[in-house]
């Protein structure tokens, strides 16, 4: 008899700590997930505001073509908020080719069409429960 209420004895105490671990770590982890909540929220708002900027029926080369183009410095200032480095290296691409006089509209497009895509990608990320 004496075993069986100490083997309850003990069970109730491993409960209680484990209880009082997953209580302590609950803040913590809620902390940690609202932040990459927040994080990719942020992130989503930037790839947005960068497709925005291309909802022009211009071209290409005329939205980003000029040299006081305010669309390509708003593009390049956006590219340096985002965190990943694809879509931040596609962005800057089309920033440098659509700055160089010697590149032609098909390569500005092509470029255009990879930045789309990876700056695409962040829009579609999804929030995993």
């Amino acid at each position: 008899m004496r075993g069986g209420l100490l083997a309850d004895q003990i069970v109730t105490l491993a409960a209680a700590f484990i209880g009082a671990l997953f209580g302590l770590a609950a803040p913590v982890i809620t902390n940690h997930i609202g932040r990459r909540d927040r994080e990719r929220d942020s992130q989503r708002a930037i790839a947005e505001q960068i497709l925005d900027l291309f909802d022009s029926p211009a071209s290409l080369s005329e939205i980003l073509g000029h040299d006081d183009s305010r669309v390509r410095r708003r593009l390049y200032l956006l590219a340096l908020r985002l965190k990943s480095e694809k879509p931040r290296q596609a962005v800057m691409n089309v920033v440098a080719i659509a700055g160089d006089r010697d590149q032609g509209s098909d390569q500005l497009e092509e470029a255009w069409f990879v930045m789309t895509d990876e700056v695409g990608r962040i829009c579609r990320q999804r929030i995993r429960a």
